[in-house]
């Protein structure tokens, strides 16, 4: 739906005023009639303004204007090829309908280039080629920028690619074009990632994947510990010290979010890092005493697990 602006539709509402006051006076004068349909096409009314035009053509089949109305609901609805249809005819009709040629022109070609993907296999929203239909949709914005959806689908592949902020701005398009509930949804789904992944990945960080197991947390926090820890970096540069004890720190704050369901859940819908210790962050925690605490808890599972005996006389195996 071709909406620029705000002001746009303050115009658009009032020519609607001013086009039924003046069909009140004339009505069957079907210059208002058309003025109004089209005010309404571009509201995005699109049922008012095709009920407006069906019944101009049921008085006159071969009313250009109101084919052209229909042309344009068509066309905003994404439903191209019959919009093309339909302003092939306006053109047969009234080959100097202006308005019918411009648009004409962006169906023509938004058609061509549907055509073209279909032929070479190309529909990348069908095959998953996600960077191939940026591509395809980024031309076809370029023909016109009012054609909703491949904002939209340009918008879920950048969300599929993990470029937010692009998203976001295809969908905040997309909300300028059609401001439904469900496009402000997917806004609003897209700042929230885009907002997550500008805080520390914490999956990242212990090496795991977001569906990963309380058990598969545990071992990977311990793996990787265990490389990072100060005490094996002792004989290291100052500055390789240094990183690694920052890395040691931010692993202890991974698994210390993770492994709590409670922080996990919240870390996992959006919540601010520094929000998850009470507003407070991680500056006061030792990640040596999560370490230390980590290995206190496995040793005594071994223990309870093996009924406070080692096997073999080889000291503990942590499970």
């Amino acid at each position: 739906m071709p909406r620029q602006s705000i002001k746009l539709d303050d115009a658009f509402v009032k020519a609607v005023f001013c086009m039924d006051r003046c069909i009140e006076r004339c009505p069957a004068c079907h210059r208002f009639k058309i003025k109004k349909a089209e005010a309404l096409t571009l509201l995005g009314r699109y049922q008012e303004a095709q009920e407006l035009a069906n019944d101009m053509l049921q008085r006159d089949s071969l009313n250009a204007d109101a084919i052209y109305v229909r042309g344009m609901c068509l066309y905003y609805n994404d439903n191209v090829d019959k919009a093309y249809q339909h302003f092939q005819k306006v053109l047969r009709l009234a080959p100097d309908h202006s308005k019918a040629k411009e648009i004409y022109k962006k169906a023509k070609a938004l058609n061509a280039k549907k055509e073209e993907g279909n032929k070479e296999g190309t529909c990348s929203a069908k095959l998953g080629k996600s960077q191939q239909c940026i591509d395809d949709c980024t031309k076809a914005v370029e023909l016109d920028d009012t054609y909703l959806k491949a904002y939209l689908r340009r918008a879920r592949s950048y969300m599929d690619m993990e470029l937010y902020e692009e998203a976001v701005r295809d969908y905040e398009k997309v909300n300028k074009l059609d401001r439904t509930r469900e496009n402000k949804r997917l806004l609003q789904e897209a700042k929230l990632e885009l907002k997550k992944s500008k805080r520390k990945d914490y999956y990242k960080l212990l090496g795991v994947n977001k569906t990963a197991t309380d058990d598969e947390i545990k071992k990977s926090y311990r793996k990787r510990a265990l490389v990072h820890h100060p005490d094996r970096h002792s004989h290291d540069t100052p500055e390789k010290q240094k990183d690694e004890e920052k890395i040691f720190k931010e692993i202890g704050e991974a698994y210390s979010v993770l492994s709590d369901p409670k922080k996990k859940e919240r870390y996992d819908s959006g919540a601010d890092i520094d929000d998850l210790e009470g507003g407070g962050g991680f500056d006061h925690i030792d990640p040596n005493m999560i370490f230390s605490n980590f290995l206190e808890r496995r040793k005594w599972l071994f223990l309870r697990w093996s009924g406070g005996h080692s096997h073999g006389g080889g000291g503990f195996r942590w499970i």
